[in-house]
C-alpha cells in the first residue's frame, strides 16, 4: 500500500514566501469581496520552469484560503481538488471610502466614542508618531524592530500564560520578511512614543489587500488600547493608499469581531492524484479532521481547554507590576509636599504603574512628580491636579 506524502502550505502566509508551490498548484488567484475585485500574483519570479514539480506520490495541502478567493488548479487532468470548511476569518472591507471620516460612520456610536477617547488619552500622555516601513528599510533597523516585536510577543503571551504560534515560526518569519518589505510585499507598521517603538505590526500586501499577520505592543502601555489604535492607524493608511480590504486572518478574538464587517469561512484544499483510492482516503481523513477541529473551535472548546490547562498548571505568572497598586491619598499623607521629588530612576516603581497614572490623570510623563514615603517602598505620585499613593503589596 502506497501512502502519499503530504506537502503543506498556508495560502495567506506563503503566497510570497513559498510561491513556487502555490504557483505550481494553481494558475491564478482572484478575489471578490462585495464590489472589490482583483488578482493575487502567485509567482514573484520570471522563471518559466517550475522548481516545484507536481508528483503523483504526494498530496498537496493548502490551508487558510479565504472563501472570497477563487483558485484555478494548474493540472485538472491528472489531479483532483477537494475542499473542506475551516475556521472563521475576519476582515474589514473599506468599500468606497477614501478617508477615515468616511469609514467611521459604519461603526457603532459606542465604538466611535471608545476610539476617540483612546486616541485622545494616548496623545495627551505621549508624543506618538507612526511609520509604515513598506519598500525601504535597513537591515540594522529591521533587525532591531523584529527583535523588539519578538520581545513584545513573548512578554504578552507570558502574561497570558499561553504560547504564541508566531514564535514557533519566528526563524522563517524573520529570514523572509526583510526582502519582502524592501520588495513592497510586506511591511512593518510601528507606533513610536518619541523614539521608542511601543507597538509593531508585520503585514503582508496582496494587490489591494493588507493582511495584518503578527502584531504586538509593549504591555507597560496596556491601559491605552494600543491594539485597537494600531488597527485604526493601519486602516487610515489603507484608505490613504488605495487598499480596499484589511485582512485579520483567523483566531476568534474579541477585537477582530469588534472591527470586522466581513466575516467568512476559510477553506482547506487538498490536491491529489486521480485514480488513487489510497490518496482519496487520506484526503477524506485530513479533510474531515479539519472540519471537526473547526467545529470544536466554533464551540469554544479550544478556549475551555486552555483554561483547563491554566487551572491545573503549577506555573503561575508573577511580575513586579502585580505587587503595586494605585490608591487614593488620605489626608495624613499630604506632608509629601514638604519633601523634594525623586527621579523615577531612583524608585522601584514599575513603568506600567507610572503609565496607569498618566492614563488616569491624562498628563505627560514630564508633568508628574514622585515622592518617596518613609518606608521607601511606597510612593506618592502627583500631576495634573491628581495625586495617588503607589502601595507596595507583595505577593504571598
Amino acid at each position: 500500500m502506497i501512502i502519499h506524502k503530504k506537502e503543506n502550505t498556508t495560502f495567506l502566509l506563503d503566497i510570497h514566501k513559498q510561491d513556487d508551490m502555490l504557483s505550481t498548484l494553481y494558475t491564478d488567484a482572484v478575489y471578490n469581496v462585495n464590489q472589490t475585485k482583483g488578482s493575487i500574483p502567485l509567482k514573484t519570479t520570471s522563471n518559466q520552469k517550475p522548481s516545484f514539480p507536481l508528483s503523483k506520490k504526494h498530496i498537496y495541502s493548502v490551508s487558510y484560503i479565504p472563501e472570497y478567493v477563487r483558485l484555478t488548479p494548474s493540472n485538472a487532468v491528472d489531479f483532483r481538488v477537494r475542499s473542506f470548511k475551516s475556521v472563521k476569518g475576519y476582515s474589514v472591507w473599506l468599500g468606497e471610502c477614501s478617508t477615515m471620516k468616511d469609514f467611521l460612520p459604519s461603526l457603532r456610536r459606542s465604538q466611535r466614542k471608545s476610539l476617540s477617547r483612546s486616541l485622545k488619552r494616548l496623545d495627551s500622555c505621549f508624543d506618538m508618531k507612526y511609520k509604515m516601513y513598506h519598500g525601504e528599510i535597513s537591515m540594522e533597523h529591521y533587525s532591531f524592530l523584529m527583535d523588539t516585536l519578538k520581545s513584545m510577543i513573548l512578554k504578552r503571551f507570558e502574561q497570558r500564560g499561553e504560547t504564541s504560534e508566531s514564535i514557533a515560526l519566528w526563524d522563517k518569519i524573520h529570514s523572509t520578511s526583510f526582502d519582502l518589505i524592501n520588495n513592497r510585499k510586506a511591511s512593518l507598521f510601528v507606533g513610536y512614543n518619541d523614539t521608542e517603538p511601543v507597538s509593531i505590526s508585520l503585514n503582508y500586501h496582496y494587490d489591494k489587500i493588507l493582511f495584518g499577520y503578527v502584531t504586538s505592543y509593549n504591555i507597560d502601555y496596556s491601559k491605552f488600547s494600543l491594539g485597537q489604535i494600531g488597527i485604526y492607524k493601519r486602516l487610515e493608511w489603507c484608505l490613504e493608499n488605495g487598499y480596499e480590504l484589511f485582512e485579520m486572518g483567523w483566531g476568534d478574538l474579541a477585537y477582530k469581531k469588534w472591527w470586522s464587517n466581513n466575516i467568512y469561512n476559510f477553506r482547506h484544499e487538498f490536491i491529489f492524484p486521480k485514480g488513487s483510492p489510497i490518496a482519496n482516503l487520506q484526503v477524506m481523513f485530513y479533510g474531515y479532521k479539519t472540519e471537526i477541529m473547526a467545529y470544536l473551535i466554533s464551540k469554544n472548546v479550544n478556549i475551555y481547554y486552555r483554561r483547563f490547562k491554566s487551572f491545573f498548571s503549577n506555573k503561575k505568572y508573577q511580575d513586579i507590576e502585580s505587587q503595586y497598586a494605585l490608591v487614593d491619598v488620605k489626608f495624613e499623607h499630604n506632608d509629601y509636599k514638604n519633601k523634594p521629588p525623586i527621579p523615577l530612576s531612583d524608585s522601584e516603581i514599575p513603568r506600567s504603574i507610572i503609565y496607569d497614572f498618566l492614563f488616569l490623570s491624562q498628563t505627560k510623563l514630564s508633568n508628574i512628580s514622585v515622592y518617596s514615603m518613609d518606608d521607601e517602598k511606597n510612593y506618592i505620585i502627583t500631576g495634573n491636579k491628581m495625586t495617588k499613593k503607589i502601595v507596595y503589596t507583595p505577593n504571598d
